[in-house]
């Protein structure tokens, strides 16, 4: 059985998507589903260890190619949706700086950043791409941020930048408890006498923020 986080990120993989990079596949069981859905799958991993669990967990199956490479080093070019998923933002644009070539012919990318969210949004809308869904979800008590890009434009307010437009559209109860735990966090730092008066100021000013989300739910 997939994990939420899995499930999710499977169910953003479009229909229409024929060929699907797994950049960093690990377990190997995103690459697995999407073999069940019929679907061509690329899986890589950049360390030995994992890319030999992986190439024997896989290597069996029609429609698939394992490859020991880093990032889009060894991606095929008919590959159209890339999944990036597990890793942390600027390790997310540096693969796609380093591969940028290869986003001619990437219709599709799910992206899940565990760092820098903004940043990654901001580079793909830079880009050429579009935000088409988002998914915010809790699983272990950790919050994740799953985005389906598309191909296209599209203009966000600093906001939406900041926390996603979908995500601000619906507003979850996963985003709701993030919203609450994130307040609890800043009033508990705010207690902290050795605050500088800059660092005090910008969490006044997101305590603000925050408590004006929850106003509006």
């Amino acid at each position: 059985m997939l994990s939420k986080r899995l499930s999710s990120i499977v169910s953003l993989v479009p229909k229409t998507a024929q060929f699907i990079a797994d950049i960093g596949s690990d377990h190997g069981l995103v690459p697995l589903e999407l073999l069940k859905q019929n679907k061509r799958v690329f899986a890589s991993d950049n360390k030995i260890g994992p890319y030999e669990i992986l190439n024997k967990c896989l290597s069996s199956y029609e429609n698939i190619m394992v490859s020991l490479s880093s990032g889009f080093d060894a991606l095929p070019n008919d590959v159209d949706t890339a999944i990036l998923t597990g890793l942390g933002g600027h390790v997310i644009l540096d693969i796609l700086n380093k591969g940028y070539m290869h986003l001619s012919h990437l219709e599709n990318l799910i992206i899940s950043p565990h760092s820098n969210i903004e940043e990654v949004r901001r580079f793909l809308l830079k880009n050429g791409y579009r935000i088409d869904q988002e998914i915010f979800l809790k699983e272990e008590d950790i919050y994740y941020v799953i985005m389906l890009f598309k191909k296209g434009h599209q203009e966000l307010s600093t906001l939406e930048y900041r926390f996603g437009p979908c995500i601000l559209k619906e507003k979850n109860e996963d985003f709701i408890d993030f919203i609450y735990k994130k307040l609890e966090n800043i009033q508990y730092l705010l207690n902290e006498k050795s605050l500088s008066k800059k660092r005090k100021e910008e969490l006044n000013k997101d305590y603000l923020l925050y408590k004006e989300l929850l106003n509006e739910i």
